[in-house]
């Protein structure tokens, strides 16, 4: 298997040197796959690494531990630990509601310091870090969307999307741990790692591990695995930029299963990126057309989390 399906974008290079061309491109392949692997991307491996590092320590502690710094139940806050079972993707999917989804995740929101844990004491600053790294690299990549997109207004994506790491705006940094899996358990036929979902916000930029089990579907409805692919990131389109396009850009279903029977021995860890506009941004579609109505930003969030948690 190869993702061959998933192009590779050389970012760094057409970044400075043909930035339009860049974002004709990746417009076109968000168009049609809705991921893309970010090669010369401009996050240090170091900060990568050191978020990863971070986010293993904490998920090695015990769950009493782990507990203490979790995100409260419903939608007001998004912070915290979230154990497993405690969010469910594929809660409305007819073909998977009786899935059990084997994941635990901590949201990271650097302006809410009251639950890092005092156990991992680099927590915050090597999470703080990648956040600050993968915000620059949205930015850039939302300013190439917009020229791909031929837009009268250029800077509408980095202008909705000001207060990325401030109250105010939800974008999260999810750090994310599947344990291992028995495959010969009585009940290992209903357990997956994450269901089939596709993502609410703008982009999501994902950085893997080494473990594969992320599957991505194409337009045929069938499901094709994204590879780990060192050295990349893999970026996808969310469902608000979908909406936000009219459709244009697609927001692709994804999902992380237990089909490899020797990835599933192993924990597999995974950080993600996810963008979101300002709570109180308005997204119209651009075209100025009336395929979907107005949404506040935040309003839609709320009725997402509202769905899976």
């Amino acid at each position: 298997m190869t993702t061959a399906h998933i192009p590779v974008v050389d970012f760094g290079s057409q970044f400075q040197d043909n930035k339009e061309q860049l974002g004709i491109t990746l417009v076109d392949i968000f168009r049609t796959v809705g991921f893309v692997y970010l090669k010369n991307h401009g996050v240090p491996e170091e900060t990568i690494q050191g978020a990863f590092g971070s986010s293993q320590k904490f998920f090695e502690l015990g769950t009493d531990t782990k507990k203490k710094y979790g995100r409260p139940p419903g939608t007001d806050v998004n912070s915290g630990y979230v154990p497993v079972g405690m969010e469910r993707l594929n809660a409305f999917l007819e073909n998977e509601h009786k899935t059990v989804e084997i994941r635990e995740a901590y949201n990271y929101l650097p302006f809410d310091k009251t639950k890092l844990p005092s156990e991992v004491p680099q927590f915050d600053e090597t999470l703080s870090t990648l956040f600050v790294e993968s915000t620059r690299l949205a930015r850039d990549i939302f300013e190439c969307i917009a020229l791909g997109l031929c837009l009268e207004k250029q800077d509408i994506f980095v202008s909705s999307h000001q207060l990325i790491g401030q109250r105010g705006n939800p974008t999260t940094l999810r750090t994310l741990s599947y344990p291992p899996i028995d495959p010969s358990a009585e009940d290992a036929a209903q357990l997956t790692r994450c269901g089939t979902h596709s993502d609410y916000g703008t982009i999501t930029l994902l950085y893997q591990d080494e473990i594969r089990g992320l599957e991505v579907e194409n337009r045929d409805d069938v499901f094709l695995p994204a590879l780990p692919m060192p050295g990349t990131i893999l970026v996808n389109v969310g469902d608000l930029l979908q909406r936000w396009t009219s459709d244009l850009l697609r927001s692709t279903r994804h999902r992380v299963t237990c089909n490899n029977m020797q990835a599933i021995k192993k924990t597999r860890q995974s950080l993600a990126f996810f963008v979101h506009p300002d709570d109180n941004f308005t997204v119209k579609c651009l075209d100025g057309s009336d395929k979907y109505p107005p949404v506040s930003a935040g309003e839609y969030l709320q009725d997402r989390f509202k769905l899976t948690y």
